[in-house]
C-alpha cells in the first residue's frame, strides 16, 4: 500500500480490465483498513463507510472505474497516515490512547472546546484508568463491569467532558472501553 505511486496508478486506470483492478485495490485497502483501526472503532467506521459509499457510487455509475481507482488511492494514502496519527501528539498517543481520543473527539464540539492536548491527556487517563480497574473476570460479572463504566463516566465527569453533557458521546466512550476490556480481559492488558 505504501507503494502506490504514479506510474501504478496510471498503470491500473489504464488496466484492459478496471474493474478488477479497482476490485483487486479495493480488497488491499480493507486488508489494511482492517490491520490499521482494528481497536479503534470511530476510525473502522468511519473508513469503512466511506468505502462503503465510493463503492455505491460506482456502482450507480457515478464514477468510472479510473475515478473509483483515483479516489481509492487516495483513500489508501490516507489509511497509511492515519496509522501514524498518534506521534502529532506531545507525547504521542499509542493506538489504545489514540481510540479513546477519537472515541472522545468524534464527539460535535468536544474537540473544538476542549482542544486536542485536554482530549489527549483524557485519552491516556481513559487508558490507565481501564488497566487499573479491569478484573479477569469483566465478561462474566454484571456488577465487575459496573464498577468499571462507574469508574470511566466519573473520570469524565472530573475532566469536564463532553462539554454539552449529552449522553451519547459517554456512551461511545463507553463502547470504546467495552471493545478494550473485552478483549483484555481474555488476552490480558498488553504493557505497550
Amino acid at each position: 500500500m505504501t507503494h502506490l505511486n504514479d506510474a501504478l496508478v496510471a498503470k491500473l486506470q489504464n488496466s484492459e480490465t478496471p474493474h478488477l483492478a479497482a476490485e483487486a485495490l479495493r480488497l488491499l485497502i480493507e486488508k489494511r483498513m482492517r490491520e490499521v483501526t482494528r481497536h479503534n472503532i470511530v476510525r473502522r467506521t468511519t473508513f469503512s463507510e466511506r468505502l462503503q459509499d465510493l463503492m455505491v457510487r460506482y456502482m450507480h455509475q457515478q464514477y468510472t472505474s479510473a475515478e473509483l481507482i483515483a479516489k481509492l488511492v487516495e483513500m489508501a494514502k490516507e489509511v497509511v497516515e492515519d496509522a501514524r496519527r498518534g506521534e502529532k501528539f506531545d507525547p504521542p498517543l499509542n493506538w489504545r490512547e489514540l481510540a479513546f481520543y477519537d472515541a472522545m473527539a468524534d464527539h460535535g464540539t468536544a474537540r473544538e472546546l476542549m482542544g486536542d492536548e485536554v482530549l489527549a491527556g483524557i485519552a491516556r487517563e481513559l487508558v490507565a484508568e481501564v488497566r487499573k480497574k479491569l478484573k479477569p473476570d469483566w465478561i462474566a460479572r454484571e456488577p465487575v463491569r459496573a464498577v468499571l463504566r462507574s469508574a470511566i463516566k466519573r473520570l469524565l465527569v472530573r475532566r469536564n467532558y463532553p462539554p454539552d453533557r449529552r449522553p451519547e458521546a459517554i456512551n461511545l466512550v463507553l463502547k470504546q472501553m467495552e471493545y478494550f476490556a473485552n478483549e483484555w480481559s481474555t488476552t490480558g492488558v498488553p504493557d505497550s
